[in-house]
């Protein structure tokens, strides 16, 4: 079993993971606005980090474990900056980010 850090924002795009053993950690380091999508049947059917506003905190607040126990991929989005609760925040290409779950 490995841990898999993500520091958001500023994860990096692409992270691979293997269903059932690695565990995934998310570390706000800086104000956003996060939202994902996951495939049918969800990679992380317990949950993932939930959409919406996140604050930076000191020390930085991490989120998890979370394990992936389907494979499939997750793409997420980490809108830094300050967050309006009421603009949606939708996955965009060339915006997103991407877990491989095998």
């Amino acid at each position: 079993m490995s841990d898999i850090y993500l520091k958001v924002p500023g994860s990096p795009p692409n992270t691979n993971m293997d269903q059932k053993k690695d565990r995934v950690f998310v570390t706000v380091v800086a104000d956003l606005k996060w939202s994902y999508t996951d495939g049918n049947p969800p990679c992380f059917p317990h949950g993932f980090l939930p959409p919406g506003c996140y604050l930076a905190t000191s020390p930085n607040t991490t989120y998890g474990p979370y394990l992936a126990v389907t494979g499939g991929i997750v793409h997420y989005v980490e809108d830094a900056g300050k967050c309006d609760p009421d603009k949606p925040l939708g996955i965009v290409a060339g915006t997103q980010h991407t877990i491989t779950v095998s």
